[in-house]
């Protein structure tokens, strides 16, 4: 790992987070009732998003340790799993103008269905409806437990971050790489994490506001950066495979 790299890292990252997705629509809920709740929700996402990044790292790093080849297949399928990802963001920006750009709330193409961010093609339309309706029928005021509870269990319902984490990961992460790096990565990811979610809470009203009126916009950018590189990822990887055999 170089700076660069961690550099890049973080880019890509911070790319993911701001995508709006069922995290932040949460945050919306809570942090419309007031910012108290707003902030506890993000904390609750911040704690969510903790949990699967450690677990991902984890994983990653025993798992190339014990087999380094196991690196290329990962570019290969991360890189193919991020270009689908952005082509979908794409195709749901097409579609959404293709139709006149009449759009209820937040965009939930497949791209877009993120925890804080994160990218989730698994969510379902009917998860996304209870999700809904169980945050709706949370009325008045929102007590601190149950917006952490809200934020937590909105990223938690989310097993598929590990995937994406792990599609990124493949990228940067190496079997010699040190504790001192990793720490940095975890590091700069959540103090990002916790930074956007954060600001989104505290500043909700003009936030949101800004989102649904240019959310095409943030699709389409997303998804074409998204797609490069998951295009970069899968051509090294296909390298590594030529060169290997």
């Amino acid at each position: 790992m170089t700076v660069g790299a961690l550099a890049a890292l973080a880019g890509v990252w911070l790319v993911t987070i701001v995508v709006p997705g069922p995290d932040l629509v949460q945050i919306l809920r809570a942090g419309m009732r007031s910012t108290t709740a707003g902030v506890y929700c993000a904390l609750g996402v911040t704690t969510g998003i903790t949990i699967w990044l450690l677990l991902s790292i984890a994983g990653m790093s025993a798992v190339i340790a014990a087999n380094p080849s196991i690196l290329v297949g990962l570019q290969i399928v991360g890189g193919c799993y991020l270009v689908y990802m952005g082509l979908s963001a794409l195709w749901g920006v097409w579609r959404t103008r293709s139709r006149g750009g009449e759009v209820k709330g937040i965009a939930t193409t497949d791209a877009t269905r993120a925890g804080g961010g994160v990218v989730d093609p698994g969510f379902s339309d009917e998860a996304e409806d209870d999700r809904e309706q169980s945050a709706d029928a949370e009325a008045g005021e929102l007590g601190k437990f149950k917006a952490f509870r809200m934020g937590l269990l909105s990223d938690l319902a989310n097993p598929k971050t590990v995937v994406f984490f792990g599609a990124v990961f493949a990228q940067f992460f190496t079997p010699d790489m040190t504790a001192e790096w990793t720490l940095a990565v975890i590091a700069v990811l959540l103090v990002e994490t916790i930074a956007w979610v954060m600001f989104f809470a505290i500043m909700v009203r003009a936030v949101s506001r800004w989102l649904m009126r240019y959310h095409l916009a943030v699709d389409a950018v997303a998804g074409a950066i998204l797609a490069a590189l998951g295009g970069v990822i899968l051509g090294e990887g296909i390298k590594a495979l030529a060169r290997a055999t």
